[in-house]
């Protein structure tokens, strides 16, 4: 049976419950105040008081059989079935009671009302049983009017009945009411039960996974220390022999410093079971606190001078012992001065000092390193804590909380005042044996050959790199390896040397640095580190498309799947977990590297094709254009002289004509009669100055395109200022009224190509600047030299290009003026003769509605190719 259903039989259970009270106190009521208002009956209705005594005792009688069944087994089974009986048997009494009077229309009805309130109130039954019970009542009440064929009063009828069924509302509304709170409260009562079942359920199951946990970490550490003192041993007999070389002696003090690092993270798992399980005993013996300060802090002496480290201690010559044990107070007075020197840098200031403070030892271990925030202080006693703003993110995290329950465990306390950038100070006050004097010397604890050995393993990652040159470039895969302890380094290098050049990093920002200044080809990346950890070093990696597909490959000591799944998600290629072998972690890099070279080489070659790509579209942009040019030149051709010589012919006899018609007009104006014969002449005269402007429009556009399509050879210095100055003198005439012209010559010099081509240039850049400013403006036409090159520019701040048609007004026949206004030639020529004839190039920069520049620049020595040879050109605007 699910939990649901079990708690809907368990609430039909409450509500039969609720009922047999109900049940006995409603029909308790009714078997003694049913019979009891028959005095009523005597003083109201004397003539029925003797028949409605009969009707009240046999009511009462019901109700009476009604408690005595609640108390059977049976009768609770059934309590619906006596509720019924108990109430009907009431009511129907006080119906048939008015029947006798006057069917609807007697006082006794009142009764009724009684009835129906009393089942609301006493019943917490369903509201389909207080429906069904007082519908009964309200039909035994009008049942008698109808079977009489109706009431002598009817108003009053229809009153008592306007009560009766609205009495029957209330008590069926109310009796809804009340089962709805009734399961509401229920609802919650057994919310509450089962949470409070589930979580003494849960409570059991954690203690009994809490004792799992500790009995567990106290038979795997016990179980650990076995192997753990078989390799220990022979490692501390190899060292003793002098013999050994030095680079295995190195490496056999590598392995006894981490497997000294191994036995004290066994110890604070076994002292961490020990707590938990209560079964910690403390050792009640006086403890001289001066000798345990003076000899742990005469162990960590060699390891603060190496590091140039000043190691202060300031403790009295005696003092008042402490009842305590004397291994756990060394422990704590371990743990702290550890944790300072730890995080003290170089040439920093530690200071241990011991005092007594009244009934209590004082002990201080300050230090002048990077401090903690507030944050970091909140979490500094919890199990597992390890600082997020600090340099260093090396231990188990148990040793300030061991500190300190070991401290609480002597009746002590333990505060630590600290500020960000201004160090620590960790205060511990432990109560003192009063009129005790110092303990025997056997009793204070401790060695320091092993507590020098101690520091030094628990001391580790402080351990500054040793100077090592890094290889050279000869050729072999850059591989980059990122971790904060410097003997993990030492061995993935030593591991990967063979194959690979590696370089080193300490943390994830020095890491960024080596990746972005010698481009690795592979990252082998540890995932807990001080200052910017793996996962942030590869968003940070990441987060540079040049580095998108740059292989890393995470070290981590974590099997959470979790973890893993967030720095793939980040972007990891590949997780290694420790502890893993150096034939494995070969074989990944090398899998990388090959991959990463694919990459690369893939890369090069999409290069190559791109450039190849944006080479074949040019070349075939220069192959349009000739096509261009080439349709250009030989309609150039086809047209020249069919189209030049009839113009021609035209121009011969216009010219001419026009000054004949202009003589014969002055010679009429002479003569008192000609006014109106002159005027007429005049008309002929510019009906002819139009056919001969039109038809030098003709000869300009037709030398426009031979122009173009020609080119030519004749190439000799130029004065770029003195054809610059012939231009200007030959467009005066053709500035607006409205526009400036400003010329700045600064002497550009000469330059090796053709006077005509030359001023081709100036001149359709001018009259592209004048029509640009048919508004009103300004042309600025300069010049200077700069080096092996003469420059021209000119300038105008009318109209603007806009940046669509930037690229496009050098396509011949290209135009954004009216139909009529040019042939879109000038630009093409331009760019023709300055690129091509002369070897220069030309620049444009235009803003919309600001105006436009344009810059030429022409080498002096011209180009080395021979170009066709120049003809006459005209300026073609």
């Amino acid at each position: 049976m699910g939990r649901r259903e079990r708690a809907e039989e368990a609430f039909n259970v409450d509500v039969r419950s609720a009922t047999v009270r109900g049940l006995r106190l409603a029909a308790g009521v009714g078997a003694v105040f049913v019979p009891l208002f028959n005095f009523l009956d005597w003083m109201l209705v004397p003539e029925h008081a003797e028949v409605f005594l009969y009707w009240r005792l046999v009511a009462a009688a019901v109700c009476a059989v009604c408690i005595f069944a609640s108390y059977a087994e049976r009768g609770r089974r059934n309590i619906i079935v006596f509720g019924y009986a108990a109430c009907l048997a009431t009511s129907l009494s006080i119906a048939l009671m008015v029947s006798r009077i006057a069917p609807g229309t007697s006082t006794y009805y009142a009764g009724l009302n009684l009835c129906l309130l009393a089942i609301a109130v006493l019943f917490p039954w369903h509201p389909k049983h207080t429906a069904i019970i007082s519908g009964t009542i309200v039909a035994a009440f009008v049942g008698p009017v109808v079977a009489a064929g109706g009431t002598p009063e009817p108003a009053l009828f229809v009153n008592n009945l306007f009560f009766t069924a609205t009495t029957a509302v209330i008590s069926s509304l109310s009796a809804w009411a009340h089962y709805q709170e009734q399961r509401r409260r229920f609802d919650l009562s057994w919310s509450l039960e089962m949470r409070s079942r589930d979580l003494a359920e849960a409570n059991a199951r954690l203690r009994e996974v809490d004792e799992m946990k500790s009995r567990f970490f106290a038979n795997v550490s016990h179980e650990l220390r076995t192997p753990l003192t078989l390799a220990l041993s022979p490692v501390e007999s190899l060292l003793a022999d002098r013999s050994i070389g030095a680079g295995p002696r190195e490496m056999l003090e590598s392995l006894h410093v981490d497997l000294v690092v191994l036995r004290h993270r066994i110890e604070e798992l076994i002292d961490l079971a020990r707590l938990d399980s209560g079964k910690v005993q403390l050792r009640r013996e006086p403890v001289d606190l001066v000798r345990v300060v003076q000899t742990v802090a005469t162990a960590a002496r060699p390891f603060a001078a190496r590091h140039q480290i000043m190691l202060e201690v300031e403790v009295p010559a005696r003092m008042a012992a402490v009842a305590g044990d004397a291994n756990m107070l060394e422990q704590v007075i371990f743990n702290l001065l550890s944790n300072a020197l730890k995080f003290t840098p170089v040439g920093g200031r530690v200071l241990v000092s011991l005092a007594a403070r009244g009934e209590r030892a004082e002990l201080i271990v300050k230090d002048t390193g990077p401090g903690l925030s507030e944050e970091d202080q909140r979490e500094l006693f919890v199990r597992f804590g390890r600082s997020v703003g600090t340099q260093h993110a090396r231990g188990s995290g148990l040793g300030l909380a061991l500190a300190k329950e070991f401290t609480e465990l002597h009746g002590g306390t333990i505060a630590c005042e600290s500020r960000l950038g201004d160090g620590a100070a960790f205060r511990v006050l432990l109560p003192v044996l009063q009129g005790a004097g110092a303990p025997p010397p056997e009793v204070a604890a401790g060695s320091d050959a092993q507590l020098a050995l101690d520091f030094e393993s628990e001391l580790q990652g402080r351990e500054p790199d040793r100077a090592r040159t890094e290889e050279p470039d000869d050729g072999r895969p850059l591989v980059l390896v990122v971790d904060d302890n410097p003997r993990l380094r030492v061995f993935v290098r030593e591991s990967l040397t063979a194959e690979f050049r590696v370089i080193e990093a300490a943390d994830g920002l020095d890491a960024l640095e080596r990746v972005r200044s010698d481009s690795p080809l592979v990252v082998v990346c540890d995932m807990m580190m001080p200052r910017m950890d793996g996962s942030e070093f590869l968003a940070a990696v990441r987060s540079d498309g040049k580095y998108r597909l740059l292989p890393v490959l995470l070290l981590t000591a974590h099997g959470d799947a979790y973890l893993r799944d967030e720095a793939l998600e980040l972007g990891a290629s590949d997780f290694l977990t420790k502890p893993f072998s150096a034939r494995e972690l070969r074989a990944r890099v090398r899998n990388f590297v090959a991959l990463r070279s694919a990459q690369t080489a893939l890369s090069n070659t999409n290069d190559a094709l791109a450039h190849a790509l944006a080479e074949t579209r040019s070349a075939q942009a220069r192959a349009v254009r000739a096509e261009k040019l080439a349709a250009i030149g030989q309609l150039a051709t086809g047209i020249g002289h069919e189209v030049k010589n009839p113009v021609n012919f035209v121009l011969n006899f216009a010219r001419p004509s026009r000054q004949r018609l202009d003589r014969l007009r002055g010679t009429v104006m002479e003569r008192p009669d000609g006014v109106e014969f002159a005027t007429e002449l005049g008309t002929l005269s510019e009906a002819m100055a139009r056919i001969i402007e039109g038809s030098e429009r003709i000869v300009s556009i037709v030398n426009g395109l031979q122009a173009f399509a020609r080119g030519g050879d004749a190439r000799v210095l130029v004065d770029l200022d003195a054809e610059i100055a012939a231009v200007v003198r030959l467009s005066e005439a053709t500035v607006p009224a409205n526009v400036k012209l400003h010329v700045e010559l600064g002497e550009a010099g000469t330059v090796l190509g053709s006077p005509v081509g030359v001023g081709a240039v100036v001149m359709n850049l001018v009259s592209n600047a004048l029509r640009a400013c048919r508004r009103g403006g300004n042309v600025w036409i300069r010049s200077r030299g700069e080096g092996d090159n003469g420059v021209i520019v000119v300038q105008d701040d009318g109209e603007g290009i806009a940046p669509e048609d930037r690229e496009r007004v050098w396509d011949p026949f290209f135009t954004t003026r009216s139909a009529g206004d040019g042939l879109g030639l000038g630009l093409a020529l331009v760019q023709r003769i300055v690129h091509e004839d002369m070897g220069g190039k030309i620049e444009l920069q235009s803003t919309l509605g600001q105006g436009t520049t344009f810059t030429v620049t022409l080498p002096r020595q011209g180009v080395s190719r021979a170009k066709p040879g120049w003809a006459d050109i005209s300026a073609t605007a």
